[in-house]
């Protein structure tokens, strides 16, 4: 072959002033499919009339699932409303409760809790929100007349509590992609309290407030996890998936409770790379494994793990 190459004639034939040249390359990526779709309606539980939602009772499993549907035609574009008492009706028929926003949809799947709202009967309900939707109680759930509801909240964004949440002694199970706030001066009260989140639950300003027995909480990226809770406190036994309060990543984890604060089920323990403050309230014991409670203890207990086995 000769010595000059193709290239080389092309650049000789090509105007004075200018080259051929290369065009950039371009390094060709596959964009994940839910950064793109959101396939999910916005939607309230309140007290206005129940529009948009269909709604599946699954005899077997006993489980009812209400879910977002598509405007009606020509109808009125107004989101999505669930009526309270429809919840309660299929708790008083023995069906625990699934809220979903829906498979169609191009809105971010938020779920609003918008208006005081009373449960008179015991029942379990799950609300899933959308690809890109939070979950956000901005008033009050209440559990009436001692009654116990249990609640399980899956978000994809941030889970907020504005109002006061009173599930009576009932279970919560948090799951979010991101983190759980405290959003106003409300506190979520049950009988015990699962999360598991990205990004942090509470902050240093601004606590989670809860009123539970038994906690556990995992963060699986960086961030913190800041509880302020009333009355006596275990952290553990919770959930069955989870083993204790730990900040996997990086962050600092500070639980501060009114009354005594326990860490005594087997296989539990409280770890994170970063500061943990665990206070009992004032003249409150603090008991760490399965033997005799530890002598009253005025000030906060701080230390950088703690676990029973």
């Amino acid at each position: 072959m000769p010595s000059s190459s193709w290239l080389s004639r092309l650049l000789r034939l090509a105007p004075a002033g200018k080259r051929a040249c290369r065009r950039p390359t371009r390094t060709l990526s596959l964009e994940r499919l839910e950064d793109r779709l959101a396939p999910a309606y916005n939607l309230t539980i309140g007290n206005a009339a129940t529009f948009r939602f269909s709604t599946n009772v699954d005899n077997g499993t006993k489980v009812a699932t209400f879910t977002a549907t598509d405007p009606p035609q020509g109808g009125p574009n107004t989101s999505p409303t669930l009526n309270i008492s429809d919840i309660i009706a299929q708790f008083q028929a023995g069906n625990s409760v699934v809220v979903n926003t829906g498979p169609n949809g191009s809105e971010a799947g938020n779920i609003d809790v918008t208006a005081s709202l009373s449960l008179g009967t015991s029942g379990s309900l799950t609300l899933q929100g959308g690809v890109s939707g939070e979950v956000r109680f901005n008033s009050n759930l209440a559990a009436a007349g001692g009654i116990s509801v249990n609640l399980t909240v899956q978000a994809n964004s941030k889970i907020g509590f504005r109002g006061t949440v009173n599930l009576g002694g009932g279970n919560v199970n948090l799951t979010t992609s991101t983190f759980v706030s405290q959003d106003g001066t409300g506190t979520l009260t049950g009988g015990s309290l699962a999360i598991s989140a990205n990004t942090g639950v509470g902050s240093t300003a601004s606590p989670l407030s809860v009123a539970v027995s038994k906690l556990e909480a995992v963060l699986s990226q960086a961030g913190g996890i800041f509880v302020s809770n009333a009355g006596n406190l275990e952290l553990g036994g919770a959930s069955a998936t989870l083993t204790g309060v730990k900040a996997l990543v990086s962050g600092n984890i500070q639980i501060t409770t009114t009354g005594n604060l326990s860490v005594t089920s087997s296989g539990d323990n409280v770890s994170a790379n970063g500061n943990i403050t665990l206070s009992a309230g004032s003249g409150s014991t603090f008991t760490l494994g399965a033997g005799p409670p530890s002598a009253a203890s005025p000030a906060p207990r701080r230390s950088r793990s703690a676990s029973t086995t």
